[in-house]
């Protein structure tokens, strides 16, 4: 239905404006390209992320401007290649674990099994904890913040929060055990944590409870979209079992039996293009949100000012202006004449690919998220081929796109 509306679009817009909110659907890649990038004294951050500060504090998901700037300069060099060489070994040993638990022709829910798993990558790699141990309490607790976030689209609703409803109690007491392992992280000397200490030392300081709120967004954020990802790409495999097999045959002559480590990522080019795909299909944002907040000419758009612009992914990863076979699983499309990883090879335009934002809120983890999907996709898949998921299988869009029903799949080993 989404789709339905985005084809009565004009200029590169639609008005989805209701009473209470002016609103525009963006449709037009260079508008929503445009929108991304512009300064955001200009265009901002929707009113909702400020609504969500309620839940998670301040973090570089909810702030803008100086502030925003501020966290980003101190966080974002933990994130540079030498840092996330330095965590790979986590995400491979959690892949590792996961060999080593899966018992061929168990049938597993593969959600719950890829959050466990990137559970456990951050957590030795950012937290300083055991993620595994943890990955059925926040994945509960994640729950709980998908449908709070979800009321917090209203606006005033914030006030409920502090309401004694018991699904809210619920939520407060989930955030408040989540708020406990970011205290335990933030004191821990794991790789992330002491890359900000060492980064303190050099004058980009962030507060204690900067970095508790920073570490509590990570735990939410980066491990949720890196496990929707895995989980849709084992859909997409079973779905594409040819594609499966060159990725195994990628993989063996790269590495052959010995463990994969962060300098394969590289060489992996259809294993990259593979994970590519998934994103373009089932991007883990299917929707990002700016308010204009000043005059500005996005690709000859004009909004009004207070207009909120809804920029999706989902929509403009699909739109046959600009992908070829835009429905078909085709991670080839992602491989330039040389056989090489390139994500212009598709040709589409600027903003019709963004699979982690762009501008100054691009993700600051993307490099970590990549390196994770490929190494974690890899180490399993050269063992295992998940079966016999249901072909049909729909979408739940809430602050990601998760499966609609429980993933079941069959653990065939290869």
């Amino acid at each position: 239905m989404f789709e339905d509306i985005a084809r009565q679009a004009r200029g590169g817009v639609i008005d989805l404006s209701l009473p209470a909110e002016r609103a525009w659907l963006v449709t037009d890649p260079a508008a929503a390209r445009q929108a991304l990038v512009e300064r955001s004294e200009i265009v901002a951050r929707s009113s909702r992320y400020r609504r969500i500060r309620t839940i998670i504090g301040n973090s570089l998901l909810t702030t803008d401007g100086p502030d925003h700037h501020r966290r980003r300069r101190a966080i974002q060099p933990t994130f540079q290649p030498r840092h996330v060489r330095d965590y790979a070994p986590a995400m491979i040993a959690a892949a590792e674990e996961t060999n080593a638990a899966w018992r061929a022709g168990a049938v597993v829910r593969m959600e719950h099994e890829m959050a466990a798993l990137a559970m456990s990558a951050i957590g030795r790699a950012v937290l300083g904890l055991d993620g595994r141990e943890h990955a059925e309490h926040v994945g509960e607790a994640l729950d709980r913040l998908q449908r709070a976030i979800a009321l917090l689209l209203v606006p005033g609703s914030e006030k409920l929060m502090t309401s004694r409803l018991p699904v809210l109690r619920r939520l407060r007491a989930a955030i408040a055990d989540l708020r406990a392992m970011s205290d335990v992280a933030s004191r821990s000397s794991a790789p992330f944590v002491e890359a900000l200490r060492e980064l303190s030392e050099q004058g980009e300081v962030l507060s204690e409870q900067d970095l508790r709120d920073e570490l509590l967004t990570l735990l939410l954020a980066g491990h949720e979209t890196t496990a929707g990802t895995l989980t849709w790409a084992w859909w997409m495999l079973d779905r594409h079992p040819h594609v499966g097999d060159r990725l195994r045959a990628e993989v063996a002559a790269v590495a052959g039996e010995r463990q994969l480590t962060y300098d394969d990522v590289a060489a992996l080019p259809f294993t990259t293009a593979v994970v590519s795909e998934t994103l373009r299909l089932r991007p883990a944002a299917w929707m990002i949100e700016r308010e204009v907040v000043a005059p500005v000419d996005l690709a000859g758009v004009t909004p009004p000012v207070g207009t909120v612009l809804l920029i999706s992914p989902w929509l403009l990863h699909r739109d046959p202006a600009s992908w070829s076979e835009p429905l078909s699983f085709t991670p080839e499309r992602w491989l330039n004449a040389d056989g090489a990883y390139d994500d212009s090879a598709p040709g589409q335009p600027r903003g019709a690919w963004l699979p982690f934002g762009a501008g100054a809120h691009v993700c600051v983890g993307a490099a970590f998220a990549w390196a994770e999907a490929v190494l974690v996709l890899a180490t399993l898949a050269r063992r295992w081929r998940p079966t016999d998921s249901d072909p049909a299988m729909g979408t739940r869009a809430g602050v990601t796109v998760r499966p609609a029903q429980p993933m079941m799949m069959r653990l065939a080993a290869v």
